[in-house]
């Protein structure tokens, strides 16, 4: 995914936005719609590998965190979305 089109958009996005506040006191805090509903996120088994490789993106462009969107509790998709999240924010460490 990181060297992919889909990668590429999503920084073209978020790069700008971190790039505007660097040496502020501001934080960006960049949003990703988390949602099976949206027809961006289909439940096809590789939902939590976007998720993951969204957040590694946010990371390399030195974003102060995140908002996740749409995140419904009641389809069992946040059960497994919060371990991977998680696990990809203790990476390395």
């Amino acid at each position: 995914y990181l060297n992919t089109p889909l990668a590429d958009r999503f920084r073209k996005y978020v790069r700008p936005q971190v790039q505007t506040v660097c040496g502020t006191n501001g934080r960006v805090y960049p949003g990703i719609g988390f949602s099976a509903g949206s027809g961006r996120w289909p439940d096809d088994g590789k939902d939590m590998q976007r998720l993951a490789d969204q957040l590694k993106v946010l990371r390399e462009e030195g974003a102060s965190g995140f908002c996740l969107f749409d995140l419904t509790f009641g389809n069992g998709k946040t059960k497994r979305a919060l371990p991977e999240i998680l696990r990809v924010l203790t990476e390395g460490e």
